[in-house]
């Protein structure tokens, strides 16, 4: 490189570019003497510096120096230039050899001097915690400051610098270099360099720096550094952070099409997991955790560590080897992070039955007996049954051997095992003796929760906290004696009873002469609006002549899907036809011309959507219940707004289950005059009150109030917005305020049975029947117009002026009145996936269905029998013919297909009216007085709530006995499926797995109909025989009754 000098004050400095060189830059030659020069004169100082700055010489050659720099100008010339580098070349033969004299004397002895009292070493307790990889100058102390020797004056120059072995290790080239860092990292050794500058006794006035390089040794080896990080490992407990919630990734490399499986199988989310761990740790170590494995279900992971010292992340590791399991560490979560099943899932996934068994060494011993035959039934109560029950294992193994889930030990306790209502139950080939086994989730549930789909569970609804499962005690034999004192026992407490409909109407006629709206929230069942429809219409003919009342009106929220407003005023055909109602008392919703609501003079509002009634909140369609309090008040507004604070409200009882995890229950309380709970069918007693009442029996509701006097305190306080707000499970039994409605509220005696079993007698509520034929209850309420009544409500059914012919939609010219009927009642188990039929699409349900209509077509030939068909609402128009179609594989050109949109309920209602006038094409006069019936229903779900409806209607209508509804409604035509679910939709089952299929159905109609076969309004399960037992039956003719009965 160039030199360069620059005049600084007058001194010249040496630099690294000349400004001479600069100038002269064009002419090469003088460049090159220039750089000469500037070469020479550094030569001449080096020799200077060794001869010592203290010396006359050195003070010469720098005056010199001084001296020719000065001659030395833009305009030097190149002759110039090279006199002086002659006159610096003899000042520096002048001297060299002396320099070099000096140089070697002081190298030569500075070589003899021994450094051992001038070597570092390590601070007390330094090595202790640290190894090379964090070595500092601070790490060291020296002996002494100087030395003394027979030469020479040694001193610390206080400059201590480490050598960085880690950098060699990691940026050299030199793989000696390398290795020999390491070795010296690994023996705790370091290399540290020391700054020291020795004078010369001869020659004081010069001072030699030097670095001399020390060895030092003390810290820790590898070998200790690892075996601390080790100790600290081992007495690792590695737990989670209260408060820490963790996510499950599904494992959707395994090879299955189960979701829970994917979940069950899956690992902790590692952020999640990360900042959930708690790892405590010494303070001289870095610990760290890498997840190898986890077990979701247990909660239990497994961990590669890591180690280090602290402050050392590069330095030695520690690593648990990942090849032997026994290596990892084990950490164990806390119950939060652990996946859970809810109840509903168990009984939908396991036969519950192979993992719960009886202990009957512990029960036998609990009875102070010594074999099962000696037990009697009456011995075996629930108390004793539940202290029996064990775990066959903790292997739980998925219906169809999907998957194998382990349960805890402590499954029993965890799910608050209860058992109820000891009995017998015929099924197919003898009486058993069965009871109820009841799972039940505690009140704050803790745990990761999925169903049976492998949805984890943000939110867990009333349907999958509970769920209650039939058992079979098969090591008990029944007898004769059992039998009849069980036939005689049940025939004493449900003998046939006529329905009482008195509290229904009262409801009414209460509403109609109130101050306060009444406000019918449905939702798309048939027995809701039915129910909503007949108190509304009668209502509203009472209320007319209450003047001095201008606001008891009725609001009636409906699904979008299930009616339009702007199409009610056009007329256009839809489901119900308001328009009639809206006429006649008058349209709320119909603005005047300063843009308000008729709401003086408007008697009826029908909303399908909030926008209908106030903009003041955003649009939202409604959709079976009110999401949100928002909702709910802006349904209200035109009358809140007019200071009306309460109304009558008439909501479905899953509706009102839905609103508790919004809240919005809170809202309708607070304005409820009183509570109108009417039922949504089969699910009330399964889901409202089996699932969500159960539970605030349970104490999972929060506050109790036990005492049935102190409701209507509570109840105030709703309205006054003051106290307690008790949840609204406490005020089903505040009969002042709230109702509830069944098509049979009988049922009802079933649950009271367990409270008294449980000691809860308390929780007993009340259940009202709820009437499904319009023309008996028109005939029941006195001051009402019965022909205009029924009028009013036929126009809104759609029904007025309307023969049974006329409601045939297709296959009118198939109807051949003299025949025999079979109707099938359809369900929306079918209905279109994606776009198509599910029974186009699905093989497996298709082939069985296939069979069973040919079977039926063998029993029933259509030259004696009308094949009718009821859909479900689901299906319209052209989807209603396309499902028969699919159905009958082929016979279609022989159905008669009924409008999928009028109920069969009011179908019935209309066609028992017609028996007197000898018109009726279902009924015959002489149906069950002689045992037979013109009409029989058939289908592939025997869970419809149809079947129940029908009996309850018949028993009604003809003041029969359910055995006697029944030849209408014919269990045998409903056989239990080997192939399909018959409640949940896609769920299939192989010729295999037949077996599980018929378990799994009958199972689900026992949760449906106990409540309703223990009193006796339901036919017993064993009457629907399983699907490959109704292919095996014959047509067989009986002599004594012309209709050919076909016979299991």
């Amino acid at each position: 490189m160039k030199k360069k000098w620059l005049r600084l004050g007058g001194v010249l400095v040496f630099g690294s570019s000349s400004i001479l060189g600069v100038v002269a830059c064009e002419n090469t030659a003088d460049a090159k003497q220039q750089n000469h020069y500037q070469d020479k004169v550094e030569e001449l100082k080096t020799i200077a510096n060794k001869i010592g700055v203290s010396t006359p010489q050195y003070q010469e050659i720098n005056a010199f120096i001084t001296q020719v720099n000065k001659k030395i100008s833009r305009n030097t010339s190149a002759s110039e230039i090279q006199n002086l580098i002659k006159q610096i070349q003899a000042k520096i033969d002048q001297f060299i050899d002396l320099a070099n004299q000096i140089e070697t004397v002081k190298n030569n002895k500075l070589n003899e001097i021994d450094f051992s009292s001038l070597t570092p070493s390590l601070k007390a307790n330094i090595g202790a915690n640290k190894s090379v990889y964090s070595a500092s100058t601070e790490d060291y102390q020296l002996p002494q400051n100087s030395l003394e020797t027979e030469t020479y004056n040694v001193f610390y120059n206080d400059n201590l610098e480490v050598v960085d072995l880690a950098k060699i290790v990691k940026t050299s080239d030199d793989l000696n270099k390398i290795n020999e860092a390491l070795d010296l990292i690994n023996q705790g050794k370091s290399l540290v360099k020391v700054s020291f500058y020795a004078i010369h006794k001869k020659y004081p006035e010069n001072k030699i720096y030097f670095d001399k390089t020390f060895e030092i040794g003390g810290y820790l080896t590898k070998t200790q550094a690892l075996k601390d990080i080790e100790a600290e490992v081992n007495k690792l407990n590695i737990t989670q952070k209260l408060g820490t919630s963790l996510q499950i990734e599904v494992n959707n490399a395994l090879e299955t099409d189960s979701a829970l499986a994917k979940l069950i199988q899956g690992t902790y989310e590692s952020e999640s997991l990360k900042s959930a761990l708690s790892i405590p740790v010494d303070y001289k170590y870095n610990i760290s955790v890498q997840l190898v494995k986890a077990d979701v279900v247990s909660g239990k992971v497994w961990l590669n560590v890591v180690g280090s010292l602290k402050e050392q992340p590069d330095g030695f590791k520690y690593y648990r080897s990942t090849d032997n399991q026994n290596n990892l560490l084990v950490a164990n979560l806390n119950d939060s992070a652990k996946l859970r099943l809810t109840p509903a899932a168990y009984s939908n996934l396991f036969n519950l039955e192979n993992f719960i068994v009886i202990d009957e060494t512990k029960l036998l011993q609990s009875l102070n007996k010594s074999a099962m035959s000696e037990v009697k039934m009456a011995e075996l109560t629930p108390e004793i049954i539940k202290n029996s029950l064990k775990l066959s294992t903790t292997q739980f193994t998925e219906k169809s051997n999907k998957f194998t889930y382990t349960v805890p030990e402590t499954l029993l306790s965890d799910l608050n095992v209860s058992v109820t209502s000891p009995r017998l139950q015929a099924k197919g080939d003898g009486n058993y003796f069965v009871y109820d086994l009841n799972l039940t989730l505690p009140e704050n549930p803790v745990g990761i929760y999925a169903d049976k789909d492998g949805n984890v569970l943000s939110q867990i609804f009333d349907d999958q906290k509970t769920t209650s499962v039939t058992f079979t005690l098969n090591s008990y034999t029944v007898t004769e004696e059992d039998i009849q004192r069980s036939i005689t026992k049940r025939n004493q407490e449900f003998a046939d009873r006529t329905f009482d409909y008195s509290a229904f109407r009262n409801e009414i006629i209460e509403s109609a002469q109130n101050e306060y709206p009444s406000v019918f929230l449905t939702r798309n069942a048939s027995q809701v609006f039915m129910a909503s429809m007949m108190s509304m219409v009668a209502q509203l003919q009472l209320s007319e002549k209450e003047i001095d009342k201008p606001y008891n009106d009725a609001i009636f929220v409906i699904n979008k899907n299930q009616n339009s407003y702007e199409k009610t005023l056009a007329g256009e055909k839809q489901r119900f036809n308001f328009k009639v109602l809206l006429d006649k008392y008058g349209d709320v919703l119909k603005t005047k011309a300063d843009g308000s609501l008729n709401l003086e003079d408007g008697r009826v509002l029908v909303a399908e959507n909030t926008g209908r009634v106030t903009s003041t909140i955003k649009n939202v369609d409604y959709n079976d219940y009110p999401k949100s309090p928002a909702e709910l008040e802006a349904y209200l507004k035109p009358y809140l707004d007019k200071g009306i604070t309460k109304f009558d409200f008439y909501v479905p009882d899953i509706s009102l289950s839905q609103m508790e995890y919004r809240d919005t229950y809170k809202t309708l309380l607070k304005y409820a005059n009183k509570v109108v709970i009417l039922s949504d069918g089969n699910a009330q007693p399964y889901y409202f009150v089996n699932s969500n009442y159960a539970q605030f029996v349970n104490g999972q509701k929060g506050l109790q109030v036990k005492d049935a006097s102190q409701l209507a305190r509570y109840w105030e306080n709703y309205h006054n917005d003051t106290g307690d707000k008790i949840h609204f499970q406490n005020f089903l039994r505040y009969t002042d305020k709230v109702r509830i409605y069944n098509i049979t509220g009988k049922y009802v005696e079933y649950f009271k049975k367990q409270f008294a079993q449980r000691g809860v007698e308390w929780a007993n509520f009340k259940i009202e029947d709820s009437p499904l034929n319009y023309t008996t209850l028109a005939k029941s309420i006195d001051n009402i117009d019965t022909v205009r009544y029924i009028d009013e409500l036929t126009s809104l059914y759609n029904l007025k002026g309307k023969s049974f012919e006329d409601l045939i939609v297709s296959g009118a010219n198939n109807l051949d009145k003299s025949k025999k009927n079979l109707v099938f009642i359809g369900s929306s188990l079918f209905t279109k996936l994606r776009g198509e039929l599910r029974l186009k699409t699905q093989e497996i349900p298709r082939a069985e269905i296939h069979k069973y209509f040919n079977k039926m077509l063998e029993l029933y030939p259509t030259s004696e029998y009308n094949y009718i068909y009821k859909l479900h609402p689901a299906f319209r128009d052209a989807d209603a013919v396309e499902f028969i179609k699919e159905f009958t594989n082929g016979h279609e050109n022989e159905a008669i297909i009924l409008d999928p949109s009028i109920s069969w309920e009011n179908i019935v209602a209309a066609e028992a009216e017609r028996i007197a006038t000898n018109t009726s094409v279902l009924f015959d006069a002489n149906d069950f007085k002689n045992g037979q019936s013109k009409t029989q229903l058939f289908g592939v779900q025997p869970s419809s709530t149809v079947l129940l409806a029908t009996i309850a209607m018949l028993r009604d209508i003809f003041q029969i006995t359910t055995d006697q509804a029944t030849l209408m409604v014919n269990p045998p035509n409903f056989p239990i499926s080997e192939a399909f679910n018959m409640i949940y939709r896609d769920q299939y089952f192989s010729e295999e797995r037949k077996d599980a299929a018929y378990n799994t159905n009958i199972q689900l109609l026992n949760n449906v109909y106990k409540y309703f076969v223990y009193t006796n309004e339901f036919p017993e399960l064993s009457s629907f025989p399983r699907m490959s037992k109704f292919l095996e039956r014959t047509r067989q003719t009986s002599e004594n009754n012309a209709t050919e009965n076909p016979q299991s």
